[in-house]
């Protein structure tokens, strides 16, 4: 399968990401209000487990909300999908020994690493767009990581809120391309 084509046939079946950037954000917010009402922990705990909803949750949304059928043919961009989740685990480690170290560090690190794998979504479904997010989510990581600027909120809702946006933005544009 052309690259080309293996990127058309992922934004397809997965509705350009959004779902998945969509569901993710709203994960982080959760995590979030749990960390404003609770404490960082009990939030990372939402972000950890959340976080293996994403994916059966997005293809819920894709395949009943919006009605595309799974993809008939062996995509070798699911296997880049699948292996750009294994930097996650390495993320989610550090995060965890961060719980017990410095908390204030675990979601930074964590907006860090979501945002990292974000980069390779531009390959995955061909959308420079992607780096953008990826950009956002590790400006804000390393911004609260390295204590340069005064949050007026939690990194996770700051993270969340910035997914939320880009799955609008990437809902739109999947729209307009279909136009």
């Amino acid at each position: 399968m052309e690259l080309q084509s293996a990127q058309r046939a992922m934004r397809t079946a997965n509705v350009a990401g959004a779902p998945g950037v969509f569901v993710s954000g709203i994960v982080w917010v959760v995590a979030g209000l749990v960390w404003l009402r609770l404490d960082i922990p009990r939030a990372f705990a939402v972000l950890f487990f959340g976080g293996m909803a994403i994916v059966p949750i997005a293809l819920f949304i894709a395949r009943v909300l919006f009605r595309i059928p799974k993809p008939a043919d062996e995509n070798p961009l699911d296997r880049l999908g699948l292996e750009s989740t294994f930097p996650l685990f390495a993320g989610l480690l550090i995060s965890y020994a961060l719980l017990r170290i410095d908390p204030d560090l675990v979601f930074p690190v964590m907006a860090i690493t979501i945002g990292a794998r974000y980069f390779s979504f531009r390959t995955i479904y061909g959308d420079a767009f992607y780096w953008i997010l990826a950009t956002a989510l590790v400006a804000i990581g390393v911004a609260a990581l390295f204590r340069l600027i005064s949050w007026p909120i939690n990194v996770a809702l700051a993270a969340g809120v910035v997914e939320i946006g880009f799955a609008f933005a990437l809902f739109v544009r999947r729209e307009g391309a279909q136009r």
